[in-house]
């Protein structure tokens, strides 16, 4: 079986099934630093299975994790060890998790601590589309209660997050897979890093003459002349603003 099995800054929007699946014996597992997002038709977030009904996950470490959670539910049953601190759970079905009072059906096997019950402040919950170059949904706003509030994760050999930021080995990271400072949006800001670059004229121009199937737009900033159309004057726009901060 499995020993130190380590799951880390990753994102998932609305995957259906068994998103966490821990089967059987498995040992001193560490989930932590991912960004989960469920609002429909997801089953599990995470689950234990067991072919025997025996040998269950042992230690098990689930830290600074965002769940937020409209659909699926955390299914522990009879593993022991488990750890579960430094989380944020929001959403309808955020009272299935383990609760910092003990109140939850199968958490007599689980040490719950630290956790914040209250919405995480993403960008845009639920706007990603195809490809990891449309997560920047799931950065946080400046308000955010999960900056700074996740657990230092001791021997961490990682050193940066799911975009990129770094992550200090010292200083309390955030919690999440965004390891970043709160971002504030900026016109033409497509890909929601608080930046307007190059970045954000390829992703309008994709998105314009449909080069790519992925290429998702932020509407919002993006309407340079308030017509509540985003065409190429939209793009003309954009393009004046990046020459002005460059010169």
């Amino acid at each position: 079986y499995n020993v130190g099995t380590i799951v880390r800054y990753n994102i998932s929007q609305n995957d259906k099934h068994h998103i966490f699946g821990l089967t059987c014996h498995i040992t001193d597992t560490m989930i932590y630093n991912n960004t989960i997002y469920a609002d429909e038709g997801v089953d599990n977030i995470v689950s234990v299975y067991s072919r025997d009904g025996i040998k269950m996950p042992i230690n098990t470490q689930i830290y600074n994790n965002i769940f937020y959670t409209n659909s699926g539910i955390f299914e522990w049953k009879k593993s022991t060890g488990t750890v579960f601190k430094n989380n944020i759970v929001y959403g309808e079905n955020a009272h299935l998790y383990p609760q910092n009072d003990g109140a939850y059906d199968d958490g007599d096997n689980i040490e719950a601590s630290g956790n914040i019950y209250a919405d995480p402040m993403l960008i845009k919950p639920g706007g990603a589309g195809i490809g990891r170059d449309t997560c920047g949904v799931y950065r946080l706003k400046p308000e955010s209660p999960a900056i700074g509030a996740g657990l230092i994760i001791e021997d961490e050999t990682n050193t940066v997050d799911f975009f990129g930021n770094e992550v200090s080995q010292t200083q309390a990271p955030n919690i999440g897979a965004y390891n970043g400072e709160g971002i504030v949006l900026v016109a033409g800001d497509n890909n929601y890093d608080g930046q307007l670059t190059v970045i954000d004229v390829l992703h309008l121009r994709k998105y314009l003459v449909k080069l790519s199937d992925s290429a998702i737009i932020n509407k919002d900033y993006t309407d340079m002349n308030e017509d509540g159309k985003i065409n190429i004057a939209d793009l003309l726009g954009i393009r004046k603003i990046l020459a002005k901060t460059e010169e």
